[in-house]
């Protein structure tokens, strides 16, 4: 059997394998037990149900042909086969020429010493032959049965799959009498046929489940949702309803941290989650690595209907989730798509994959409906793309640097490099216009590796001049903090000799959900002598009690703490606290945005230890940079 040998096919070569020993029967047995018209017979019933199954009949079927069949060679007396539910009681599974009421009789047997034959076999994990209904013991709770039916002899197989007793294959006589040898080569022949028809059944069943499910969840998948979606738009009455479609938020990080294993762990407790809170009312999918969609119908459905649903359903999302005593903080972006009008479910599929994105751009909510504007968004977007691949070939970039003042303004303490584009046709182009993009395609990477390489050139070219008193940031995404990238920036940065002389800095929201290997990436930073800052301070997710924890040097507050510090005195009170608990954890901070003197006055004042903002200078290429330190040193 090689490795492409599809799954049912090769189980359907070891089920015609095992079909066949089951079929053997000894030489000498033949010649000195089975007549050779018994011999036959067996091999007869054997080629009609092993005929029955390569038909591909349905379970049902293939199981009554084998009652049938069997009922043939046994006169006055009848086969039944029952399976074990899930509660542990047998249930008739085919007996076709049992009547109804007997059915019902048989039905919800549960195991025991008493419980007649089949149920004995289930309690004793081995075949019982009974050869006396009304009097053996065995039957002694079920022998009203015995008696309101005439049955006089009971003959039960266990049928096994694997190592587990599955259920039972019965022969009953109406009148009394132990199996001879060529009835008991017909149950053993006939439980083991059983077996294979429900594992083949089963692995029908898993195939064909597969098919619209999303293995690793258990959830239905796209291709179920492109076949719900497709119906409804076919059955359509004018009722509305709409596609969410959700996706995680740097998800990635969790694949790239921690491997993925622990990353289908926590996309399966994410899954539990949400079906846990759509409880049913909708059906739920699991459309790619990290997107999941809903169909949301309800009566007189309308668009604040769908708001309160989706910001329930994102805090829900937003509880911690704890996978190994690891504990993750998720968050997702959702894009809604209404259904009314549309002729197929890729154009849905399309608004609402566009609507989520214009959500995961939008850093005030967590969730858009789907405009034509969008339409136009993404082709702009496709040009940047096809644009920032060729800006990585031609080297478009440049880097800027902005200085960091000593708390009286007067003197450089180091420098923050800030990328910028310059695109041959649509000139300068800020970072905040394509680094999304870029984080987002993976081209992040790529774009701070060049960063990187720019600085230490700059960093050696100042270095000969007698310029090499400050040192230089430079800004890690979230999408490329993970040990690979990390190492690579750092053994560059090692290489060039120049560690003490660079610091990265990282946007606090990062740290979040992912504490410990975010210490152990820091500590691998620190360790290498280049400085760590935490950037954006006051943003989000700030909390002074992880610092504590976290191998950092330096705090930037944002400037939305800045900005109106003077007449603020919330900003005052917050930004008074950040510097006590820094300082007290030995950490310098820094103050963004600075404006004014009044602000660097005040700020001054607060026990601020560097301050940056266009009160000083705005970001400048390296060759005017340089002539700015001269004056500030």
């Amino acid at each position: 059997m090689t490795q492409d040998t599809p799954l049912t096919e090769q189980a359907q070569t070891e089920d015609e394998k095992l079909l066949q020993k089951a079929c053997q029967l000894d030489p000498t047995l033949y010649q000195s037990v089975l007549t050779a018209e018994q011999f036959e017979s067996l091999f007869e019933f054997y080629a009609d149900v092993f005929n029955a199954l390569a038909e591909d009949l349905s379970l049902q079927a293939v199981l009554d042909k084998l009652c049938l069949a069997a009922e043939k060679l046994l006169p006055n007396a009848i086969a039944t086969i029952m399976f074990l539910d899930e509660h542990g009681k047998l249930q008739v599974k085919a007996a076709p020429s049992v009547p109804e009421s007997g059915i019902r009789a048989l039905n919800n047997l549960e195991p025991g010493p008493h419980s007649g034959s089949c149920g004995n076999v289930i309690y004793r994990q081995e075949p019982v032959f009974v050869e006396n209904t009304l009097k053996d013991e065995r039957w002694q709770d079920i022998r009203e049965l015995a008696i309101n039916f005439d049955l006089r002899a009971c003959w039960s197989m266990p049928i096994q799959v694997g190592d587990k007793i599955i259920g039972t294959f019965a022969l009953t006589s109406f009148e009394q009498r132990m199996p001879n040898a060529f009835q008991h080569k017909l149950l053993e022949m006939g439980a083991q046929i059983v077996s294979i028809a429900y594992r083949r059944s089963k692995l029908e069943e898993d195939v064909a489940f597969l098919a619209y499910h999303d293995p690793l969840t258990g959830l239905k998948n796209r291709k179920q949702l492109e076949k719900d979606i497709e119906a409804y738009i076919q059955a359509s009455n004018g009722e509305p309803y709409s596609l969410i479609l959700l996706g995680l938020n740097r998800f990635k990080a969790i694949n790239d941290t921690y491997g993925h294993n622990m990353g289908d762990r926590v996309l399966q407790a994410i899954g539990q989650c949400i079906e846990r809170f759509v409880n049913n009312e909708f059906p739920l999918y699991r459309v790619g690595s990290d997107e999941f969609a809903l169909i949301f119908k309800r009566k007189n459905c309308d668009v604040p209907m769908v708001e309160a649903y989706v910001e329930n359903l994102a805090r829900c999302i937003r509880r911690v989730i704890e996978v190994d005593h690891h504990h993750f903080y998720l968050s997702a972006s959702f894009g809604i798509a209404c259904a009314l009008g549309k002729q197929h479910f890729y154009q849905l599929m399309k608004e609402a994959d566009m609507a989520m994105y214009a959500a995961k751009a939008n850093p005030n909510k967590c969730y858009a409906f789907y405009d034509p504007s969008m339409a136009q968004k993404v082709v702009d977007e496709a040009e940047l793309d096809r644009d920032l691949h060729r800006a990585l070939e031609e080297r478009q970039f440049v880097l800027y640097y902005q200085p960091l003042m000593d708390a009286t303004g007067n003197k450089v303490r180091s420098l923050e490099a800030l990328i910028r584009w310059q695109h041959p046709e649509k000139g300068l182009i800020p970072p905040f216009k394509f680094i999304p993009l870029a984080e987002e395609t993976g081209m992040i990477s790529q774009i701070t590796q060049w960063v990187v390489d720019q600085v230490i050139s700059d960093l050696k070219n100042w270095h000969r001049r007698g310029l090499d008193q400050f040192m230089i940031s430079i800004n890690i995404s979230g999408q490329e903090f993970n040990k690979q990238q990390i190492s690579l920036l750092i053994d560059k940065i090692q290489q060039a000799d120049l560690a003490p002389f660079f610091e990265f800095e990282l946007t606090e929201g990062y740290f979040m959900g992912y504490e410990d290997a975010s210490i152990e990436l820091l500590e691998m930073i620190r360790s290498s002598g280049i400085s760590i800052a935490i950037d954006d301070f006051g943003t989000g997710y700030s909390s002074l009690s992880y610092l504590k924890r976290f191998p950092v040097d330096k705090l930037k507050v944002d400037q939305s703490l800045v900005r109106d510090i003077v007449v603020d005195e919330n900003d005052q009170a917050i930004v008074e606290a950040v510097v006590a608990m820094s300082h007290a954890l030995k950490l310098k901070v820094v103050a963004e945005g600075v404006e004014t003197l009044a602000h660097q006055k005040l700020l001054e004042n607060k026990g601020i230890d560097y301050l940056q903002g266009y009160l000083y200078a705005k970001p400048k290429p390296a060759v005017l940079v340089e002539k700015f330190i001269r004056q500030h040193v």
